[in-house]
This record gives C-alpha cells, structure tokens and sequence, in this order.
C-alpha cells in the first residue's frame, strides 16, 4: 500500500497525476505484476471480497481495465461535445509493455 498525495504531473491538471504515478510504478526494475489505484473517494464495503481478482480472471487479455462511467454518453460540464465514458477512479493495470504504451 502506498498513497501519493500532491499533484506528481505538475503542471498538468492534477488528475493527471494518477497516469504519471503508474507509468512510474510499471517503470520500477521490479514492478509489481498489478496495479490498482483507488482514488481516495472510493469506498471498500467489503476487504475481503475477491472482486479484483476476478475482474483480472473474467479479462485475461487485457492490460488495463477501467469501469464505465455511471453517466455514460452524458456531456462533461464545461465542454462542448466531450462525452462521459470511463471512470477512473479505479484502474487496474497488469505490467508490462502494452500497458505502458496505452499510458503514455
């Protein structure tokens, strides 16, 4: 476990900051073979479920897996024709080089 608190991809806007922290994580000598990052906003009902373990089962082939966006398809404030598609206040990402390349 490890939280990361101020904004690593300065001056970008600070959300961005969650795709700086995982490309420097899947670039350590050893990285991890998952990475999940949680925003501080999500709430765990249940440690104990499996629940990650089987979203990484029921997708074997992909390196990154996000979830929908609740508001899917509704326009993001501020924008003229920027649609909600993905959220990505949980991420799960497998290690290696596909992944790595999606970040960047």
């Amino acid at each position: 476990f490890e939280a990361h608190v101020g904004n690593y991809a300065y001056p970008w806007i600070a959300y961005w900051h969650k795709i700086d922290v995982l490309l420097a994580e899947l670039r350590r000598p050893s990285p991890p073979q998952v990475l999940v990052w949680l925003d501080l906003d999500v709430v765990v009902t249940d440690p104990s479920s499996d629940m990650l373990e089987r979203v990484l089962v029921a997708n074997p082939g992909r390196s990154m897996i996000l979830t929908e966006d609740a508001q899917r398809g509704t326009r993001v404030p501020g924008t003229r024709s920027a649609k909600r598609l993905v959220n990505t206040g949980a991420i799960l990402v497998r290690s290696g080089p596909s992944a790595v390349r999606v970040l960047e």
